[in-house]
């Protein structure tokens, strides 16, 4: 699958071959994947099986007080 990418686009001269990193999702995350990319010096950026899943997860609701009181900082600098 790795060598079908084609060379990566950059300044002139000799086009680069290997890649940086690979992204990749979880249906990719396995030991002899991840070794077969480490050979090829190539950084695989793959999330772990049975990790969470990151979507939809968002940064806490702030208290009402501190939204009051950010809402109350806010109309200051006006």
């Amino acid at each position: 699958m790795v060598d079908g990418i084609p060379p990566v686009a950059g300044p002139p001269g000799r086009p680069r071959r290997r890649l940086d990193a690979l992204l990749g999702d979880k249906g990719y995350d396995s030991n002899p994947n991840r070794g077969q990319l480490y050979k090829r010096r190539i950084l695989p950026v793959i999330s772990r099986n049975g990790s969470p899943n990151i979507k939809g997860r968002r940064q806490a609701p702030l208290p009402r007080r501190h939204r009051a009181q950010r809402h109350r900082e806010l109309d200051r600098l006006w």
